[in-house]
């Protein structure tokens, strides 16, 4: 098992997301470039799972697991994310420069 920790951004570092573009969790959601889903039952077929909160506003928990895409930068603009699972994907700087990979 391969377990990434990352770290907050400081004052001092400058963020590659502009969270300002994003309306809500539905638009960060929406531009995600592969399936994903609420419906646990799918889960063979498609890995990549989200839950909201009791109101249907925030995203609280987020698996994503798709073999060698990358991951969204714009994930990290979900505020009220409280897990977040990532596997088997790769992460990419400002630069589109390979940073990390995640595999099995």
């Amino acid at each position: 098992m391969v377990v990434c920790v990352l770290a907050p951004q400081t004052k001092n570092s400058q963020s590659v997301v502009d969270c300002d573009q994003y309306r809500s969790d539905h638009d960060i959601l929406n531009q995600i470039p592969f399936p994903i889903s609420t419906d646990w039952t799918t889960y063979e077929e498609n890995p990549n799972i989200y839950t909201m909160d009791e109101t249907g506003t925030f995203v609280t928990y987020l698996r994503l697991q798709e073999t060698d895409a990358t991951v969204p930068e714009s994930i990290f603009c979900l505020k009220n994310l409280e897990h977040l699972f990532i596997g088997d994907m790769k992460f990419l700087n400002g630069n589109n420069h390979l940073v990390f990979s995640m595999n099995r």
